[in-house]
């Protein structure tokens, strides 16, 4: 499961003078995006475990038979939660942050690696569906489009991004644009050094 967020971004003027620019801006770029994609875990993802995620992001509904055996049995109708082992596994922690792209080249790609709690071989080549023989109803839901709806996104959530992103960058580039100042170390006495 990959929830994905791509940073399309150009590079400020000030900085399109020589390779140690190019090279702050790329890791000014990454910083932020590593940021966000952090920040995106601890805010976002457990969102979509909650009763309202289905109209929020969009999911694909269930059968009714489906619902029905998962009110009965597991005593939540929730999307995306059955035994509660995939909604702990995924607010515990991802698994891996990747960040990839050169921001001089206009598009930087942060990935968050997740693996879903269960063996996806024995779920039919990717499908969620179970056999009908044990008298289990099927979802309707593969564990692609599951792992589609973990990685949507909401309008002001996109908005919230871009703006906590570029403030980031913002703070990263001042505070990397900023003269440096060399301090003198001046001996105590003097006299020491000769």
């Amino acid at each position: 499961m990959i929830p994905r967020m791509e940073i399309v971004i150009d590079m400020p003027a000030i900085l399109d003078d020589g390779a140690r620019f190019k090279r702050d801006h790329n890791r000014w770029v990454k910083a932020a995006l590593g940021r966000e994609m952090k920040i995106h875990h601890k805010k976002r993802i457990r969102l979509h475990f909650r009763q309202d995620a289905r109209s929020k992001y969009g999911y694909k509904p269930r059968k009714p038979g489906y619902l029905k055996m998962k009110r009965r049995v597991f005593r939540s109708a929730r999307d995306l939660v059955m035994t509660g082992i995939s909604e702990k596994k995924f607010k515990a922690g991802y698994d891996k942050l990747s960040l990839s792209g050169k921001a001089v080249d206009g598009k930087v790609t942060g990935t968050l690696l997740y693996k879903w709690p269960f063996d996806l071989s024995r779920r039919n080549n990717g499908s969620s569906r179970r056999s009908r023989s044990r008298g289990v109803p099927t979802a309707g839901v593969t564990v692609q489009q599951m792992s589609a709806e973990m990685e949507a996104f909401t309008e002001p959530e996109r908005n919230e991004v871009a703006v906590s992103f570029t403030a980031e960058y913002m703070r990263l580039m001042n505070a990397g644009l900023k003269p440096r100042v060399r301090k003198k170390i001046l001996a105590a006495n003097s006299g020491a050094l000769g």
